[in-house]
């Protein structure tokens, strides 16, 4: 009872939030629609018996949109009206509307809060309203380096999941990025969106990110239970920076093994990544990254400076099959991120570095090490005989 007292009073905020906000606001519809929900499908919240529209919308169109509307006409099982409703697309406030790149997926979320006539849903038809703005000045500079997703609880009873996303960004820029936001979608074995997050006064956002440094975000997501939850979509937007990730990544954990040493090495990635091999001579790191052809990925690769290291983060020469890529590259006193995208296949990837691990110790060396144990040794012996003559 109480948080549907609490969502009717936000939903009426809303309400009012946005119609003081339409008289400033030219909404126009696309001619030739650029903005298109791909994924979506509608039940019953099993927390609050509304129905609820979850989808994904792709802009599929060359110029930045905003002022996104999702409007959702519901019918009957004979097809009659029922209601009409209408969500427009922030970024965490209402006074933050979303800005879709080209090419990018953003979720969204559509719910009829009137229970009785959530009852009598059947079907439902979608339409997108958006404007075209000129490029904003924004980075791709949201790097996601961790994420998890799990299953928080399970309600039997009111029969409904809680799902948990987790994660770490780095920023990437050389300038901070303010009231950063994330929003997720679940999806299922086949794509299909289960449901929607990010928006609650609950979560966990990263807010301002200095340059290089990282922020975290924690997320909670109703489903109705066994959905067979599989994956998750992000889509993050700053002031100044956007970060976009159309599948759940994961991280492949590499060892390489130099003399008596160690080096962990981390790659964050949406696809499957192996043999990844150091050769020391060239400075340099191989591994080969495979994907669903058609799609995006997406590398983050954590080197350890000890191992190889260049003397600024632009001097790292990135190959895939050969060809030389553009990169984005942060450091610690101790680590390096490089961040870079392609387009799926089975791909090889150079990552070279301008200075190297030294090679093992020479003879000289061992030498030296061998004498000065021996001589330790010697005194050793010389002091314990004279302790008991």
């Amino acid at each position: 009872m109480l948080r549907k007292a609490v969502s009717g009073a936000t939903l009426a905020f809303i309400l009012m939030s946005v119609l003081a906000l339409t008289s400033n606001v030219q909404i126009t519809k696309a001619e030739a629609a650029e903005v298109i929900p791909i994924k979506h499908k509608g039940f019953i919240d099993p927390l609050m018996s509304w129905y609820t529209v979850v989808g994904v919308l792709l802009n599929n169109g060359s110029s930045f949109v905003t002022d996104i509307k999702v409007r959702c006409i519901f019918r009957d099982a004979e097809g009659r009206l029922i209601t009409v409703e209408e969500k427009t697309l922030y970024r965490g406030s209402l006074f933050d509307k979303l800005y879709l790149p080209p090419g990018w997926t953003s979720p969204f979320k559509v719910t009829v809060t009137d229970t009785e006539l959530s009852k009598q849903i059947s079907s439902y038809e979608i339409s997108v309203l958006y404007s075209k703005v000129a490029d904003p000045l924004k980075a791709h500079s949201l790097a996601l380096e961790e994420v998890s997703l799990s299953l928080a609880l399970r309600s039997e009873f009111f029969g409904y999941e809680k799902w948990r996303v987790a994660g770490i960004i780095r920023n990437l820029d050389i300038h901070n990025v303010t009231r950063t936001q994330v929003m997720a979608i679940l999806l299922d074995g086949q794509g299909f969106p289960l449901g929607f997050g990010g928006d609650s006064f609950f979560d966990t956002q990263p807010g301002t990110i200095a340059p290089g440094d990282i922020g975290f975000f924690g997320i909670d997501i109703y489903v109705p239970i066994y959905s067979n939850v599989s994956s998750v979509q992000l889509m993050m937007e700053a002031d100044q920076a956007f970060g976009h990730f159309p599948t759940l990544p994961f991280t492949s954990k590499f060892i390489i093994k130099w003399g008596t040493e160690t080096f962990p090495i981390k790659v964050f990635s949406n696809s499957t990544v192996g043999n990844l091999t150091f050769d020391q001579p060239l400075r340099k790191i191989l591994f080969h990254v495979a994907g669903t052809s058609g799609t995006m990925g997406f590398c983050n690769i954590t080197i350890p400076k000890k191992l190889l290291w260049c003397e600024t983060p632009m001097d790292w020469v990135i190959n895939i099959d050969g060809n030389t890529i553009s990169y984005e590259a942060t450091e610690t006193e101790t680590e390096t991120h490089i961040y870079f995208t392609y387009s799926h296949s089975i791909k090889t990837i150079e990552i070279i570095g301008t200075h190297v691990i030294p090679e093992y110790p020479s003879i000289l060396t061992l030498l030296l090490l061998f004498t000065a144990s021996s001589i330790a040794a010697m005194l050793s012996k010389k002091r314990e005989k004279q302790k008991f003559p």
